[in-house]
């Protein structure tokens, strides 16, 4: 796994540190999954997998046959059918999100390469501010397109617009990529606002607290897989003071199973919300 962790930042251009900033992952847990001193949790794959917009079994090495959709950027295994779907709703999502926001940078290697040769010009002191600061409004796009792709190109992202004033009023951000000039042509085109003190990834709020299309997908595999090692006797029969479960008293259980773990669900989602104290 760490292999292809690894092969994704070199092909994205980003760093563990980065990695670990966006999602919640401290980089000491980083290092000890290279190490090999700690096993991941399925959550924290899964907050990388989303981070890359890669499948949680291409993040693992399972998938052979990987192709990238060259317009959402999605990485999938086209001969298994649950990649397909999940493709089919990135794409169609994708697709909204640009009638909505305008121009995405889907492809991440791409957008790496835009957002670098656009933040030296702007920081070039020797060229018409005019130009710097277009090249700056490019770095942006490049930025809100990472986070649309990080929020599964919900329409309830804040417009462009709206994430560069917001970005403008991150001091992390200005302090790194904003000589003063610049800064102050860009808040007399954009203005500043409040929501991004940190990070370059908007929040969407109470995002945390729904359960999604893919959660329900989750779920219910997990729940397939539970009552087939249970059937199969794989930690034991289903049963109850001795006597195996009967078909009505299996779907009973199957059913109490499936509110535990949307519970579950929604209390990690919560838990390993790195947001979640950010106002």
């Amino acid at each position: 796994m760490y292999e292809i962790f690894e092969q994704l930042l070199s092909e994205r251009g980003v760093t563990p540190y980065r990695v670990a900033k966006e999602t919640g992952i401290t980089t000491a847990t980083l290092t000890s999954w290279k190490q090999g001193k700690y096993t991941p949790k399925p959550e924290k794959l899964q907050k990388i997998a989303d981070y890359f917009h890669v499948s949680l079994d291409y993040l693992m090495g399972k998938n052979s046959s990987l192709t990238t959709c060259p317009d959402c950027g999605f990485t999938y295994d086209p001969s298994y059918p649950e990649d397909i779907e999940t493709h089919i709703e990135q794409h169609t999502a994708w697709e909204k999100a640009v009638k909505e926001f305008g121009e995405i940078y889907s492809d991440g290697v791409k957008c790496e390469q835009i957002k670098a040769e656009n933040r030296k010009i702007s920081h070039d002191l020797s060229l018409p501010l005019e130009e710097r600061c277009e090249a700056q409004i490019r770095v942006l796009r490049c930025l809100f397109s990472r986070s649309l792709v990080a929020n599964s190109y919900s329409l309830d992202h804040v417009p462009f617009d709206t994430y560069v004033a917001m970005m403008l009023n991150n001091p992390s951000y200005r302090k790194n990529n904003l000589e003063d000039d610049l800064l102050q042509a860009l808040i007399d085109k954009y203005g500043t606002a409040s929501g991004m003190n940190s990070g370059t990834i908007y929040h969407i709020p109470n995002k945390s607290k729904a359960i999604s299309t893919k959660d329900k997908r989750d779920i219910k595999r997990d729940l397939d897989r539970i009552m087939e090692q249970l059937s199969n006797q794989e930690y034991g029969p289903a049963a109850y003071d001795g006597e195996e479960l009967s078909p009505e008293a299996a779907e009973l259980f199957r059913d109490e199973l499936e509110i535990a773990l949307k519970r579950l669900k929604l209390i990690n989602k919560e838990k390993y919300n790195p947001h979640k104290n950010k106002k």
